[in-house]
């Protein structure tokens, strides 16, 4: 449970981005192409997604949440194994038959707390990517008001540092700091559309 950390609620998206090969504004001609090529421009989408407050905010409550069921996950199963140990005493002593029913009763809910394990991480899993669609969208939307404002053909994410999609790219064509100040602009501090207590909650 503990990978649900910022950047695994961001690498998985920011690959499935349709910014990879964004498109902006009216086709060029083939004679003008061929003459002076398309303009490009370059995006570090990570780091328009990381400046927003709201995606700050959004990630830390998904951490809380985590931290709270990991606890409560924790507490339970620290539970169930003091009993286990406790009727594993009792066999060595007593009649195992004696016992079937306490023996059944645990592994009821030794099998309810692996259940409610995979609850949450599909709870979160949800929420996680519910989160990450809303604010890729708006992060989209913000690219190509600046991609057509400024003429470009196409506007590429740099991708993750670890795994690039663009090795190389002129400091004068990379738009992250004109897409970051577009989203303020946009967006602000407007909620994501986004009801985390619903999902998150068991």
């Amino acid at each position: 449970m503990s990978s649900l950390l910022v950047k695994p609620l961001m690498s998985a998206a920011l690959r499935m981005l349709a910014l990879n090969v964004v498109l902006v504004g009216a086709s060029v001609p083939t004679q003008a192409l061929a003459s002076s090529g398309p303009k490009l421009a370059v995006v570090d989408v990570q780091a328009v997604v990381t400046s927003a407050p709201i995606w700050k905010d959004a990630v830390g409550k998904l951490e809380k949440t985590l931290k709270a069921m990991q606890a409560g996950i924790e507490n339970k199963k620290s539970e169930l194994q003091e009993r286990r140990h406790k009727l594993e005493a009792k066999k060595a002593v007593s009649d195992s038959a004696a016992l079937d029913e306490e023996e059944a009763q645990l592994a009821g809910e030794e099998q309810q707390l692996v259940q409610a394990f995979m609850a949450s991480q599909q709870r979160l899993t949800a929420a996680e990517n519910k989160l990450k669609a809303a604010m890729l969208q708006r992060v989209q939307q913000v690219v190509e008001v600046e991609g057509a404002g400024g003429d470009f053909d196409y506007v590429f994410d740099v991708g993750d540092p670890a795994t690039p999609n663009v090795l190389y790219a002129a400091k004068k064509i990379d738009i992250t700091a004109r897409v970051i100040e577009g989203y303020k602009k946009a967006f602000g501090d407007k909620p994501l559309d986004v009801n985390l207590d619903e999902i998150v909650a068991p």
